[in-house]
């Protein structure tokens, strides 16, 4: 069977697209880009907003032009959203890869073991699904359920299983990563990075966000003690107001997340600290937005993710008083936008002149490009015998903008 399938949003929906991909190749279908030839489609999304799953419909419908009588289904979080909606058709949520399979008449294959790399030298783990948070906005505890940790010993064999065919560098990812370990006795995230920094083979271990109701300044300070744990980390702030906060159901306040930026930076002083930013909630006066303005400019973020708030149904927060109008919010977005430009290339400067190792990613035309374990996106030129995957020291100049 012919299948095509096309996947957008968050590392999560990569890695379960790709742990679907193998299950498909295991049963014996035939991956192909999208034609006439197709037939069946595959769309693995996201639907934490409103903008996504309306890009979701778009990509559907235009993969539907290439054969109109081939069944499309959905898949992860875009299929638990639209289940409940009667256009649409063929939905599975997170986690039924199964009877996805059976739907397209495969016999199913056993779960594989391992999800498959985005880029040639860094691997993908999952190492936690779902949340049990409930932020007032948020709609993936309803698409996910409850937070579950994956055990330790299956974690490890599948960054063992990475190392073995030859990834350096393992990205541990989660829905709610900080909270793993929380249903499994007394095991904390501490406890999976110590024992995957042991693993044999290991340059680095990098972590894709982590929530800061979960974290303590001692909890951050430990993390010095993570030998190749990359100086890296994604903070989530949402907003610099506290009344905000507190109407998100945040569970911080901006004391303690600056409380954990001091502790980040006195482990590691050049770290890079990126963030979230959610635009126009209800009830942001313009008060709330200045301290959101001034919050971002106290921690001199490397990097920015804006997000315009937009009401997910079912959600707290979707039947709130204050709602601002779409001509305030994208105001808003406009002048965090400006800011966003400037923050990675102020972050990139403070460096120039210094060398890090660069884990070099791809060679194309004489040059080499890679990041530095503090994410800076470094290209330089290749000399003979260097490839993807070599680990080496690059130094920061002025002549490479930093990408926004």
């Amino acid at each position: 069977m012919r299948i095509s399938l096309a996947v957008l949003g968050c590392k999560i929906s990569q890695y379960d697209a790709a742990r679907l991909e193998e299950r498909l190749r295991q049963a014996g279908a035939e991956i192909i880009p999208p034609s006439s030839a197709s037939q069946a489609f595959l769309l693995c999304g996201c639907a934490v907003t409103e903008r996504a799953a309306r890009e979701a419909g778009q990509v559907a419908r235009r993969l539907q032009r290439f054969n109109p009588a081939a069944p499309l289904y959905y898949y992860g979080c875009i299929g638990a959203y639209f289940a409940n909606q009667p256009e649409h058709a063929g939905c599975f949520p997170p986690g039924s890869e199964t009877a996805l399979l059976k739907a397209l008449g495969l016999i199913s294959s056993s779960p594989v073991s391992s999800g498959r790399s985005w880029r040639r030298t860094r691997g993908l783990v999952k190492v936690q699904e779902g949340c049990s948070h409930f932020c007032t906005y948020c709609i993936v505890p309803y698409l996910r359920g409850p937070a579950k940790s994956r055990p330790l010993q299956e974690v490890e064999e599948e960054v063992t299983d990475l190392l073995n065919r030859g990834f350096r560098e393992v990205v541990l990812s989660g829905v709610h990563l900080s909270s793993w370990g929380h249903d499994l006795g007394d095991y904390t995230l501490i406890d999976l990075l110590y024992r995957l920094d042991r693993l044999p083979g290991l340059d680095r271990l990098r972590l894709s966000s982590l929530e800061p109701m979960d974290l303590s300044p001692q909890t951050v300070a430990s993390f010095r003690a993570i030998e190749h744990l990359c100086p890296h980390l994604h903070l989530p702030l949402q907003s610099g107001s506290d009344p905000i906060l507190q109407r998100m159901g945040r569970g911080y306040d901006r004391d303690h997340y600056l409380c954990l930026v001091e502790a980040a930076r006195a482990i590691w002083p050049e770290v890079a600290l990126t963030t979230d930013i959610l635009i126009g909630f209800p009830g942001e006066s313009e008060q709330d937005f200045l301290a959101t303005l001034a919050t971002i400019e106290a921690v001199n973020f490397a990097r920015l993710h804006l997000f315009r708030y937009s009401p997910r149904p079912g959600t707290p927060a979707a039947s709130m008083t204050g709602a601002l109008d779409e001509v305030e919010k994208r105001r808003r977005l406009e002048r965090l936008r400006t800011l966003a430009e400037v923050l990675p290339n102020r972050f990139r400067q403070q460096f120039q002149g210094r060398s890090f190792p660069v884990l070099v990613e791809q060679i194309r035309e004489n040059k080499a490009s890679g990041f530095t374990p503090n994410y800076i996106h470094l290209t330089f030129p290749a000399w003979p015998g260097l490839q993807a995957g070599h680990l080496v020291e690059v130094e920061v100049s002025e002549e490479e903008p930093c990408p926004g």
